[in-house]
């Protein structure tokens, strides 16, 4: 099997950080005398990833990917021939689908 250097990243997750406790740096990793980039968050099948467990920057893109949604079916929302149902129809199917994509996972926290 071989390892992609370059696609490679590690992230250290912590308990502690939601406790305002000190972090300790995560150990050193290498593969082929490379050390391997430790990053506070990254995007894996399409979700965000963070070491701090927050959602929030999942929640921000996904509000700004559905906005452009909204966007981008200007025409629609101003086309006269088109009933209130359908465009409501048009609104759950393309906008919440990618708004609410993946909310199952996301953390709550109070605060």
């Amino acid at each position: 099997m071989l390892v992609s250097i370059i696609k490679t990243n590690k992230q250290y997750h912590n308990n502690s950080i939601q406790n305002e406790q000190p972090v300790n740096k995560p150990p050193d990793i290498s593969v082929d005398s490379n050390t391997v980039e430790s990053v506070n968050s990254f995007v894996y099948l399409g979700s965000l990833q963070s070491s701090d467990s927050q959602c929030r920057p999942y929640v921000t893109c996904h509000i700004g990917l559905a906005c452009a949604v909204m966007t981008s079916l200007k025409r629609i929302w101003s086309d006269k021939r088109l009933t209130l149902d359908t465009k409501l129809r048009i609104y759950q199917t393309l906008v919440l689908s990618v708004l609410l994509y993946a909310a199952g996972y996301w953390s709550l926290q109070m605060g």
